[in-house]
């Protein structure tokens, strides 16, 4: 094998593990993402003045019209912290009360829902191809 061969096998060598670097570097980014959003799931559901908060919301007059601040400071003042990456709509009021938070990224796309029938309800959409769209409650949120 002459000079330039050899040279030329190596560059295709170094190429390979280029876009293995890049590839788990990807990985990487992507498992970080999974993490701080169970992480924050798991914050919100270990705080145990939730589901009061959530009721005392309910039961707020005028809630259906509140906005998102609105209800971040309202769930704040009950002593419960929503994370800012989280937005919250509401709909209804005291028996037909849904509240629905939904985080999105890039590869991730969730539902955190409570309602006064059914109580609290989570789905995460494993999408690498999500594209943002309005979220709307669902009965499968």
């Amino acid at each position: 094998m002459d000079i330039d061969e050899e040279r030329l096998d190596l560059k295709h060598y170094a190429r390979g593990h280029e876009l293995r670097i890049d590839d788990l570097r990807a990985s990487i980014d992507r498992l970080t993402r999974e993490l701080r959003l169970h992480e924050m799931i798991k914050g919100l559901a270990e705080d145990s003045r939730l589901p009061e908060a959530m009721r005392s919301l309910a039961e707020m007059t005028g809630v259906e019209s509140a906005t998102s601040s609105e209800v971040r400071d309202f769930l704040a003042e009950h002593g419960v912290n929503v994370p800012t990456e989280l937005d919250i709509r509401v709909q209804g009021a005291r028996d037909d009360f849904s509240g629905l938070a939904t985080y999105r990224d890039n590869w991730f796309l969730v539902y955190l829902s409570w309602s006064s029938r059914e109580g609290f309800k989570g789905h995460i959409v494993d999408n690498p191809g999500y594209e943002a769209r309005e979220a709307t409650p669902a009965e499968d949120a």
